[in-house]
């Protein structure tokens, strides 16, 4: 290892190869400071501990295999293993941008720049939904096969149904990025840029009722087609994909305030119904060849104001929590149930002490008429558990308001 003054060439660090070999030894550079004006994201000691994170694994890369055609997965799983090393840095996520702005590129993409930097998002999702190991064994394999052809990816992850369905799944923890972020998905997923969607109206007025939008995606691409029902759009969506050439692979994701639902679209076509229970239908669409490019797509949506799920509740109503005491030994969460009959487009529960004191307050958005649940933990707005007593539960919709009362009854408090 070498330290130089590497900031007048514009580069953290470089990890050079000692023979022409497929498998060599190799010597690595970094900069002697980390302060000059090229370094603005990470700086100073920081700066040195992904760098070095970073080269030190292109050097453990080239022992496997250092062909040109790798280049992409090199600085994907380098980038991924500085946050291993340093997980409190952060410094992969000023390339993430790149990737989640151009989903529908294909992954092993070299363009734009950093789109190969960003793709260390692959190698997050390998890391934390299968196996890390994953990542060395693919390592492995293209060093046995002398190749970094995708083929040998597709060996690797063929217990997960090949490279093709674990790169489908992966665009869907793609769309749950930035403000979208859920639980169950990208563990920092919340610190990210939000994805790129396409946002398609689909109104239910006479002169628009279907839309219609074609485009393309290359290999191992993604793209998110988004359709937004108002909670006063009673009915549901039909919709149908037409994918002339290549393999596909296409999930439908629907989403409300707390809940997210993920179905396998099988047949090109598929039906929501009760559209308005949810405030996102999202169409996750992955081209799985290993190669290729500008496969073309179209997606039709139709409205239909007969798909109704379900009749809505004939009144508003706030049901009786349960369990009603809650005690220490009851689980974790008070359930809360409550029908709306008419749409609300800000619905708020609330939880209040006896002397009239807010405790505990949840937003809901909007809401469609239909029946829910909504859980309360016992806490209070700063996550502190609440003490025994009664307490009041109330329900505010755009035009309506119920009460109900219930307790809290601790262990200590006999």
């Amino acid at each position: 290892m070498y330290i130089t003054d590497l900031g007048r060439s514009n580069y953290y660090g470089l990890t050079y190869p000692e023979s022409s070999a497929l498998t060599t030894t190799s010597y690595l550079e970094i900069d002697n400071n980390y302060t000059d004006g090229i370094y603005r994201e990470t700086r100073g000691l920081d700066a040195l501990h992904v760098t070095v994170a970073h080269e030190f694994n292109h050097g453990l890369q080239f022992g496997y295999y250092q062909g040109n055609d790798c280049i992409w997965w090199q600085e994907a799983s380098a980038t991924w293993m500085e946050e291993v090393a340093y997980p409190n840095v952060d410094d992969y996520l000023q390339y993430l941008s790149s990737f989640l702005q151009n989903p529908e590129s294909a992954l092993d993409s070299t363009t734009p720049q950093l789109h190969i930097y960003g793709a260390a998002l692959f190698a997050h999702f390998l890391d934390q939904r299968y196996d890390r190991d994953l990542i060395r064994a693919i390592w492995a394999e293209l060093g046995h096969r002398s190749s970094a052809s995708l083929a040998h990816f597709d060996t690797v992850l063929r217990s997960r149904g090949g490279l093709g369905a674990a790169t489908a799944e992966f665009g869907v923890w793609g769309y749950f990025t930035g403000y979208r972020h859920r639980a169950g998905f990208f563990a920092e997923g919340e610190k990210y840029p939000a994805a790129k969607r396409i946002d398609l109206q689909l109104a239910t007025s006479a002169a628009n009722l279907s839309v219609q939008h074609t485009s393309s995606v290359d290999h191992l691409g993604t793209v998110y087609l988004s359709l937004q029902p108002s909670v006063q759009q009673t009915g549901g969506a039909r919709i149908q994909l037409d994918t002339p050439q290549g393999h596909w692979l296409a999930r439908l994701l629907m989403v409300t305030a707390d809940t997210v639902e993920v179905q396998l679209i099988t047949g090109n076509a598929v039906v929501v119904p009760g559209w308005n229970r949810y405030t996102n239908v999202v169409v996750a669409l992955t081209e799985t060849d290993l190669s290729g490019w500008s496969f073309p797509y179209t997606l039709r949506a139709t409205y239909d104001p007969e798909l109704i799920d379900a009749p809505p509740p004939s009144a508003f109503a706030l049901g009786s929590s349960f369990p009603n005491p809650w005690t220490d030994g009851s689980g974790r969460e008070v359930t809360i149930p409550f029908d709306l009959a008419a749409p609300s487009l800000t619905t708020t529960l609330s939880i209040f002490g006896m002397d009239g004191s807010l405790v505990w307050q949840r937003y809901l958005g909007e809401r469609a008429a239909r029946s829910y649940e909504e859980k309360w933990d016992c806490t209070d707005q700063h996550g502190q558990p609440v003490g025994s007593g009664v307490y009041y539960y109330v329900l505010q919709t755009d035009s309506q308001r119920a009460a109900k009362a219930l307790a809290v009854v601790r262990g200590d408090h006999e």
